[in-house]
């Protein structure tokens, strides 16, 4: 039966593709949309296992994507509107770069800047990405742009959901899974993330990818797989993918009832992956030591450039251990209130972005407070499969090893997991009257957190 409503969203994404090449009037741009269509099919092709699946994830993808696009031409007026970047002056350093490289004579001399001499230290990875787009954009197209290299991010963005709808479909429904997947999209910090000249939503991509391995069976494939995505993220930056050596952990454990190689070795496994951890961290120690150094130049300047009345400074003024764990529950509510960052320009281009700041964190502040009070109540802790308790102290690990420059979009790689979590304590308790209670006290603290901020504001 042929369903009228994907057809309509196809043929109205289709139009928006040909109406923003033809506004921007660009070559590339219309060039890389006929490159992302391809790519769209290809991965949603090889993952899904379905002609019913298939059809599941075209269409949330459908739905994700003219939003994402739409809030990408939004995001891209507000730069041309105030000649500059804003909200993340780094972006600027990035695409300097990119347009460096773009000038170069091949592809290999971008590797060998990027990736062999290594002249960027841990952002190799990101550098070689942008400025290959910049070489392909300047050599065959109508020159590289701020609006091209965001438009490759968004593309990132969107394929990032792919994952979240393998993952989600482990444990639900494929009608679950969908309707999740773009809530994830619409609600969570990536879509807000997705425009900007960063290379987080990358690594966003690449844990997404990690964790979806996790819950795959165990072969020589995923392995490699595994390698792949830890090798990339290295290349992105250094601290996460030390951090994505533990997933492997995860996998195995959730293999471990299936496969009965693993069931009996399983302390040897335990052993063997520390040893191998321990070895490739002292394989890189070097490169481990240069990013620990930036690490820790980030923990003095936030330190000494945070006002000294501020909440933040506060928090970093606290004794070890209480200050790692205010942080981590500070990062997952910031920016607090969050309609702060509206009133930081009179362009209304700008002013819609700081909007859509203001509701992803409304929600992801819920659904932060919601598994708080959830692991605290009786018995939804322990009903967790162990895998999601494994993965929750990888994010936990995650998030104090962040502290020292802790915010959002440093850390939302690990936010599929919570999100996970989150959606499987929701769909998965029969006690109705426990999740409504949950929930009052989530949204209650959230107000209340709300009004005293106001109060304070105003003594």
């Amino acid at each position: 039966m042929i369903n009228y409503n994907h057809i309509i969203k196809a043929i109205l994404t289709l139009l928006l593709i040909i109406i923003f090449s033809l506004v921007f009037s660009s070559s590339s741009i219309f060039f890389s949309f006929f490159c992302f269509i391809i790519l769209f099919c290809v991965v949603v092709l090889s993952v899904s296992s379905s002609r019913f699946e298939k059809i599941n994830l075209f269409n949330t993808l459908i739905t994700i994507a003219p939003i994402y696009i739409i809030y990408c031409i939004i995001a891209h007026l507000g730069f041309l509107g105030k000649g500059t970047f804003y909200f993340y002056p780094d972006q600027g350093y990035f695409y300097e770069i990119a347009q460096d490289l773009g000038r170069l004579n091949s592809i290999e001399a971008i590797f060998s800047a990027c990736i062999i001499d290594n002249i960027y230290l841990e952002s190799g990875g990101a550098h070689f990405l942008f400025g290959t787009i910049a070489f392909f954009a300047n050599n065959y197209f109508d020159g590289n742009s701020v609006l091209l290299q965001s438009l490759w991010i968004v593309f990132v963005a969107i394929l990032s959901n792919i994952f979240v709808f393998k993952v989600l479909k482990v444990f639900f429904s494929d009608a679950l899974a969908a309707k999740y997947t773009i809530v994830f999209a619409l609600a969570s910090p990536i879509l807000y993330y997705s425009p900007w000249l960063l290379r987080d939503v990358h690594i966003t991509f690449l844990y997404c990818l990690a964790i979806y391995l996790s819950f795959r069976k165990l072969s020589i494939t995923n392995s490699i797989l595994f390698l792949v995505v830890f090798l990339i993220t290295y290349y992105f930056r250094i601290e996460h993918s030390l951090v994505l050596l533990l997933f492997p952990i995860v996998h195995l454990y959730f293999n471990k009832e299936t496969n009965k190689l693993v069931m009996r070795l399983w302390p040897i496994v335990i052993v063997l992956g520390i040893s191998i951890v321990s070895i490739l961290i002292f394989m890189q120690s070097q490169s481990i030591s240069q990013a620990l150094e930036g690490y820790y130049r980030y923990d003095a300047y936030t330190s000494d450039s945070l006002d000294d009345n501020g909440l933040g400074a506060r928090l970093y003024n606290l004794p070890f251990g209480l200050k790692h764990f205010a942080l981590v529950v500070n990062s997952q509510l910031t920016p607090l209130p969050p309609w702060i960052a509206i009133n930081s320009s009179n362009n209304f281009y700008i002013n819609i972005t700081a909007i859509l700041l203001g509701i992803v964190t409304i929600y992801w502040s819920y659904v932060f407070l919601f598994i708080s009070f959830a692991t605290l109540s009786k018995g939804i802790f322990a009903a967790l499969p162990k895998s999601f308790i494994l993965f929750l102290g990888i994010v936990l690990v995650f998030l104090i090893l962040n502290t020292s420059n802790i915010n959002v979009r440093r850390i939302m790689a690990v936010y599929p997991i919570i999100f996970m979590i989150y959606v499987y304590i929701k769909e998965n308790n029969s006690k109705k009257i426990v999740l409504k209670n949950i929930h009052q006290k989530a949204v209650g603290t959230y107000i209340l957190l709300l009004v005293t901020y106001i109060i304070l504001k105003a003594m």
